[in-house]
């Protein structure tokens, strides 16, 4: 994924501003060190349950980490 890509996909799910962050590998693309197929967010607590109430996939990967994921998101 390009920095473009990554930029248009975050920017198209409109999230409110201050409610997220992006981390892993998307910044590192935007900043030119490595290519990333996914985008991880960290995002509050209400916009985790509008996403699931939206139709994300929560997954289990452990006791402390139960992202809701949709294409190429992974949200936690």
């Amino acid at each position: 994924m390009t920095k473009e890509e990554i930029v248009a996909k975050v920017k198209a799910l409109r999230l409110p501003k201050d409610s997220y962050i992006v981390f892993g590998g998307a910044p590192m693309t935007i900043a030119g060190i490595r290519e990333s197929k996914d985008i991880d967010l960290l995002v509050s607590k209400t916009v985790l349950a509008q996403l699931e109430t939206a139709g994300w996939k929560k997954v289990d990967k452990g006791p402390h980490d139960k992202p809701v994921i949709s294409d190429v998101f992974e949200a936690h």
